[in-house]
């Protein structure tokens, strides 16, 4: 399952969870796309970026989520975005 494509597909803006959507969505398409502009790479081509949002089942997801709240977990927009979008994610399928 991939988390993001989950979440851009399910979240409406009434919803508490769209407050985050620039900051999930948004933002992180404007910096891929800044990126590739800067490194001169073609950015209609699909890349393997949202590798890091595909889990297998709910199992792994859990496992990413735990690892997220460690105290010696870096906090970082990455890892604060996946957090927000396994909150997401769960919340839906409960």
């Amino acid at each position: 399952m991939n988390i993001l494509e989950f979440y851009k597909q399910n979240v409406t803006k009434n919803e508490y969870y769209y407050k985050f959507y620039d900051e999930l969505v948004i933002e992180p398409e404007r910096e891929k796309r800044s990126l590739n502009e800067f490194l001169g790479v073609n950015t209609d081509d699909e890349t393997n970026d949202d590798l890091k949002y595909i889990f297998y089942d709910e199992e792994e997801l859990i496992e990413k989520f735990k690892y997220l709240c460690e105290p010696n977990t870096e906090i970082s927009k990455e890892n604060t975005r996946l957090f927000h979008l396994i909150l997401y994610v769960v919340l839906q399928l409960m």
